[in-house]
């Protein structure tokens, strides 16, 4: 059962801050590996409110690496040209599954 309203859980939020403090820094697999551990945080603690605010950020990283830095191998782009999937977008897709999950 998922939690009803958002709870204050210190290490979710600081691996989301270390995500995106590592995104700005240009440190993207820092950001993208600290973002998956924030999914399994908020798995760990039921929280549909959490893994919906790791999915936007996963969006949100994902968007603006495939438009500044579409060589770069996290990208949209590098990962089709390898025949594979973004691992943001599996990323996403797994945060969705989770979610489904605890709603039901």
């Amino acid at each position: 059962m998922s939690s009803p309203e958002p709870q204050h859980d210190a290490l979710y939020e600081q691996l989301m801050s270390i995500s995106h403090q590592a995104y700005l820094d240009q440190a993207y697999e820092v950001a993208y590996h600290t973002l998956c551990a924030a999914m399994y945080r908020a798995r760990d603690l039921n929280n549909v409110h959490h893994l919906r605010e790791v999915l936007q950020e996963a969006d949100t990283q994902k968007r603006t690496l495939d438009r500044a830095h579409p060589e770069h191998p996290l990208s949209s782009s590098s990962a089709s040209s390898r025949r594979h999937d973004s691992v943001y977008g599996s990323l996403q897709r797994h945060a969705s599954t989770l979610i489904r999950l605890l709603e039901t």
